[in-house]
Order: structure tokens, then sequence, then C-alpha cells
């Protein structure tokens, strides 16, 4: 499944976005969750994950 994680960067107050693809949203909040705060997590559309490919944002995969 494709999500669309937004994630606040380190201790300061840029947040960023990447595409996650991941077997459940807990996957992917575990593995966010160890590195970053705030983050959110939610499903992604497949327009959305062809417009991250084309604006070459991260797209991250997580195995559990």
């Amino acid at each position: 499944m494709n999500f669309k994680v937004t994630f606040r960067w380190y201790d300061t107050d840029t947040f960023c976005t990447n595409i996650c693809v991941a077997d459940s949203e807990n996957a992917v909040r575990e593995h966010y969750g160890k590195k970053y705060k705030d983050v959110t997590v939610r499903s992604a559309s497949d327009y959305e994950v062809a417009d991250a490919k084309r604006r070459g944002m991260p797209i991250t995969t997580v195995k559990e």
C-alpha cells in the first residue's frame, strides 16, 4: 500500500513529506517515529504517488 507521510525534521520547525510503500500504516508510523517527531500518515492516491515520482520526492519502502 502507498502512504503519504508528513513529519517534523528533527528539532526544527520544518516539515517534510514522503511517499512510503508498506504493508500497514503502523509499520510506517513505527519506521518514521524512531527518527522524527509529529509523524502523520494517510493513504496516498495513485495520483499523489505519480506526482511525487515526477517531482523527485523521496519514496521509501518499509518491510515488516
